[in-house]
């Protein structure tokens, strides 16, 4: 069994007495949680990163209150969204099971060696391709403007997010944009946001929900299989390239 404050971290009984800045305390709590058990390492990076854009858009709304032109509704969706992620969270720590379209990020960070950066992507191309149109399209979310100014908050944070990996994951990919900055920090950008803009484009489409399952899944594995055949910094061009190609 999970710790009981793990427990209530990740269930969220009633979704319309939820907003994002319960979301951002809960991540706190799990990030805690996670990272005094070293058999969850690997499920630190994505968590992270999650964290740090979440808090962003909730400081966001906090400090700039005519920012998004909806902030009601973002909030209903920030709380689906993150619903999608923290009940399989739950169902991997509490009884070892996995479901699509996380099985391919549970069953990589599992592995004693994962390579951090492959880990945080796992979970962003699960969370986005996936759960961010599955979000999409059960609320019927249409406010287009606010959703691409998370686009601008996403930016902002990366260079944040590639500290992390960095300093405290010691991840080469990591380390590698403190060297070549403004060249990572584009092409992750370009991969973040394009896979936000497929989302909605599937969301208005209503794309089939077990196709975009299945083929998130197709693309989880394509990223493990391109990370395998790298091993140097010299190869960061053709990370982006590959997985840049990569659409649902």
């Amino acid at each position: 069994m999970i710790k009981k404050d793990l427990a209530r971290a990740l269930e969220i009984k009633n979704p319309k007495k939820e907003d994002i800045f319960g979301i951002v305390g809960r991540m706190e709590v799990l990030l805690e949680c996670l990272k005094s058990d070293s058999r969850h390492k690997g499920l630190i990076p994505f968590l992270q990163t999650y964290y740090l854009i979440t808090k962003a858009v909730a400081e966001k709304k906090l400090k700039h209150p005519r920012f998004f032109k909806q902030p009601d509704k973002l909030d209903a969706l920030d709380v689906h969204f993150a619903s999608l992620y923290f009940h399989p969270l739950k169902l991997f720590l509490e009884k070892g099971q996995a479901v699509k379209p996380w099985q391919t990020y549970f069953s990589y960070c599992q592995q004693p060696n994962g390579a951090p950066f492959l880990q945080m992507l796992l979970g962003i191309n699960a969370h986005i391709n996936a759960d961010l149109t599955s979000s999409l399209i059960a609320l019927g979310y249409d406010q287009k403007e606010d959703y691409l100014a998370i686009n601008k908050i996403l930016h902002e944070q990366i260079p944040a997010i590639m500290k992390f990996l960095a300093l405290t994951e010691h991840d080469w990919i990591g380390l590698g944009a403190l060297f070549m900055k403004k060249f990572t920090e584009q092409e992750f950008r370009k991969i973040i946001v394009g896979w936000r803009l497929r989302a909605w484009e599937n969301a208005q489409d209503r794309r089939n929900n077990r196709h975009i399952i299945l083929q998130t899944e197709k693309i989880g594995q394509e990223l493990i299989k391109t990370f395998d055949n790298l091993s140097h910094l010299k190869h960061l061009n053709h990370i982006t390239q590959q997985v840049n190609s990569l659409r649902v």
